[in-house]
């Protein structure tokens, strides 16, 4: 038995993509709480995605930070053939929304992190590269790329707004609160004190980046998945010894 059985779960990830994880925490034994604190939207510019669509043909790569870049780069794209421009994926997600969408990737890391999906990319010096992101997406990734010297454009395909709904429990009831993304961090904030959450609650992290965001903001981050996805972050709360003892 593991040390999420038993305990409660507060999933903060956006309500349309918390299916997954609340069942991957079920099949551990946990209850998962869904509070969604932030919500996907279109990117206010949709001419300047609409824009970069009209021209993706012309580009050596297209490049994928995030599932959701992939459905709304797609669904502005209507269609239209690249058969000549090659994929870059940084995680199995985004890699599974791009083939379900009908284009497989060409590249994807084997660690989800800028880095590494640049050197996933192999030799690129001097290739053009158009990056499909969130309106908050992180430096780190524009910086690896142009460190390989890409020829680098970006374009805002959604953004994440914070959520309004309180708190459909009490902090006393949770033993775990999780953060899937640095923005879900910063729209809790928004609403609490890091200060003021009790002392027995385990905030959990999906990678190092949201947890740099979460420390900043006040979070004490007590879990951080290795593999950084849903799946390793069910998997390090379930060892995390700390859990049994603060959740009991």
């Amino acid at each position: 038995m593991g040390n999420l059985q038993g305990k409660r779960v507060v999933v903060t990830r956006p309500r349309e993509s918390a299916a997954e994880f609340n069942a991957l925490l079920r099949a551990r034994g946990a209850s998962a709480i869904e509070w969604p604190l932030i919500e996907i939207a279109p990117a206010l510019d949709k001419g300047a995605l609409a824009t970069a669509a009209d021209n993706a043909a012309n580009f050596d790569w297209l490049l994928f930070s995030s599932a959701n870049g992939a459905r709304y780069f797609f669904e502005t794209l209507k269609g239209r053939k690249l058969s000549l421009v090659r994929i870059g994926a940084i995680g199995p997600k985004t890699a599974a929304a791009l083939t379900a969408l009908g284009h497989k990737p060409d590249a994807m890391p084997s660690d989800f992190q800028s880095h590494a999906f640049a050197e996933a990319l192999g030799d690129v010096k001097g290739k053009s590269a158009l990056l499909v992101r969130s309106e908050i997406a992180l430096p780190d990734l524009s910086h690896a790329l142009l460190a390989k010297a890409m020829k680098l454009e970006e374009v805002v395909a959604y953004r994440t707004v914070a959520a309004t709904s309180a708190a459909p429990f009490a902090w006393n009831d949770a033993d775990v609160l999780t953060f899937a993304s640095g923005s879900a961090a910063q729209s809790l904030a928004q609403k609490i004190s890091p200060a003021s959450l009790p002392a027995h609650l385990v905030v959990a992290s999906i990678g190092p980046s949201t947890t740099k965001v979460a420390s900043e903001l006040g979070f004490t981050v007590a879990v951080e998945a290795e593999q950084h996805t849903v799946e390793g972050l069910t998997e390090a709360l379930d060892k995390f010894p700390g859990l049994r003892e603060k959740g009991a």
